[in-house]
């Protein structure tokens, strides 16, 4: 063979291992961490990551049961009732009677701090006090609690959701 063609075989060898490794190298799975967690054991969701809270009726059940027990230890406050949905909370709360208004909604603003450092994925969180509002949402823990789907309740809690506006974001 002359210079030139072992010339040409030389790079087209060296052309088709550049291929071969540039197909190996870019078929690589892509590595994701392993969510972290807090000091508390909770999980903390990547940067950029959302994470929605549970729609399985019994998950959601205990997380919301859990984040009311947490609301009803601010002080203030007798009961509290939540319901999640998506990133939302909904929080109904039964107030000590006769508050003036400002430590009304002091409290309000209190729950919702203490729901969203309790769960990480709560992205929004809706309080009220209303008792017709606070009726309503029993109801729908209460079906939830009873195997009910979230998605089951879905025209009544966009119909909450429409009339609360965010107490913290």
């Amino acid at each position: 063979m002359s210079g030139k063609k072992i010339w040409m075989v030389r790079w087209g060898q060296i052309g088709l291992l550049v291929l071969l490794v540039l197909l190996v190298v870019g078929c690589q799975p892509q590595r994701k961490p392993a969510p972290a967690t807090d000091n508390t054991g909770r999980l903390v969701p990547a940067p950029g990551a959302t994470q929605t809270l549970p729609v399985n009726p019994a998950e959601a059940s205990a997380l919301a049961r859990r984040l009311a027990a947490r609301a009803a230890q601010v002080d203030g406050v007798n009961r509290a009732t939540v319901v999640l949905s998506g990133n939302t909370a909904m929080v109904g709360l039964d107030i000590k009677a006769k508050l003036p208004k400002s430590r009304i909604d002091a409290i309000k603003k209190e729950v919702a701090a203490v729901i969203k450092k309790e769960d990480t994925r709560i992205r929004d969180v809706l309080v009220s006090t209303d008792a017709d509002m606070v009726t309503r949402l029993k109801k729908i823990a209460s079906g939830i609690n009873e195997g009910r789907p979230v998605s089951s309740f879905r025209d009544e809690i966009n119909d909450i959701m429409r009339r609360l506006s965010p107490v913290a974001r």
